[in-house]
């Protein structure tokens, strides 16, 4: 395997934005809603639009004749990599449960998992249309 330094790059860039953007998401949801119960909207949020998104891209990427560009490594690794993230919702799942919220964590747990794959499943139907 060749490192190609544009692609490099490219990843850089995409995951500074895709950071930036999910920390914004982040205070968004901190200002709007403040529900002492509620579940991590943020990271919920990012995690159901990545999703979807990478689906998108997914439908592309599985195709036989598909050249993987400077374009597809800022999006997939770079700015998806850096939005979505499963680290923060691992802490937030524990973080629940510490607190005794086990029926949320585990609400949070069963809506990222499936409605991930069903938003992934999506964008990938959308894109092939």
């Amino acid at each position: 395997m060749q490192l190609n330094l544009v692609n490099i790059i490219f990843v850089g860039l995409g995951g500074a934005l895709g950071s930036i953007t999910r920390y914004l998401v982040s205070i968004f949801e901190k200002y709007y809603f403040k529900a002492e119960y509620s579940l991590p909207l943020a990271t919920l949020s990012v995690n159901l639009i990545g999703s979807f998104i990478i689906g998108c891209f997914l439908s592309k990427l599985l195709q036989p004749n598909f050249q993987h560009s400077a374009w597809t490594s800022f999006m997939v690794i770079g700015l998806l990599g850096g939005f979505t993230t499963f680290s923060s919702f691992s802490a937030e799942n524990i973080k629940l449960i510490m607190e005794g919220k086990i029926f949320l964590a585990i609400l949070y747990i069963f809506i990222s998992i499936t409605i991930g794959l069903l938003m992934t499943y999506l964008g990938f139907l959308l894109a092939r249309t």
